[in-house]
């Protein structure tokens, strides 16, 4: 039998056009196209996929679509703020399965409350992330997602068997080559591991996220 193959789901937030006071996201979002082409992803073999889209204006539906693979719309969540509290998600999503078959799964994300609503990330000590500044009560500094992964790699990290990782943050694409580094040190290369780079949700110009969200009834 082939040795299963390593996933690292790498996943930047809100990924689209800046929209100035119409987006929470603000300068996080400048320039965007020039950040990632810095990377140059075709040149490192990664193969570019133009035509699938998780259609949500919202992280968390985004996050339940591409790891269950079910149209956000069917999760009837509008936005996480809004849910009832007897409203959770049940379908059966990639970190689980994969670790009912001996995957170590870990999941890194800037948000603080991520697996409180978000159980398919399984965050990795979220509670190192309350030392980093934060601009929302509910997030941290996207630098503490990378801090965390160092810390994984130095204290908790398993050689040996098959891992699953998702890295999800605002403008991960700036942390890219640090995180490339720290994954190959440990030996996740590309012929023992899979590599997928996408953003979670999209925001289509002069569209920002409070507008749809405003329109959303």
């Amino acid at each position: 039998m082939p040795k299963p193959l390593n996933i690292v789901l790498l996943v930047t937030d809100g990924h689209g056009h800046y929209t100035g006071d119409h987006d929470w996201g603000t300068a996080e979002f400048r320039d965007l196209r020039s950040r990632m082409e810095r990377l140059q992803l075709g040149q490192r073999g990664f193969a570019k996929f133009n035509n699938m889209i998780s259609p949500a204006v919202s992280t968390i539906m985004s996050i339940e679509s591409i790891l269950s693979g079910i149209f956000a719309a069917k999760t009837h969540k509008l936005h996480w703020r809004d849910w009832p509290a007897w409203d959770r998600f049940e379908h059966p999503v990639l970190s689980t399965f994969l670790q009912a078959r001996g995957y170590e799964v870990n999941g890194f994300s800037y948000l603080l409350n991520a697996e409180n609503w978000m159980p398919g990330i399984l965050c990795y000590k979220p509670e190192l992330y309350r030392d980093f500044p934060s601009h929302k009560r509910d997030t941290h500094s996207h630098h503490a997602v990378l801090a965390a992964v160092r810390h994984y790699f130095a204290n908790a990290f398993k050689p040996g068997r098959p891992h699953l990782f998702m890295v999800h943050t605002i403008g991960l694409f700036d942390l890219w080559d640090e995180l490339m580094e720290l994954f190959q040190q440990h030996g996740f290369t590309d012929e023992n591991t899979i590599f997928a780079f996408t953003a979670d949700h999209y925001f289509p110009k002069n569209f920002g996220r409070q507008w749809l969200l405003g329109e959303r009834d």
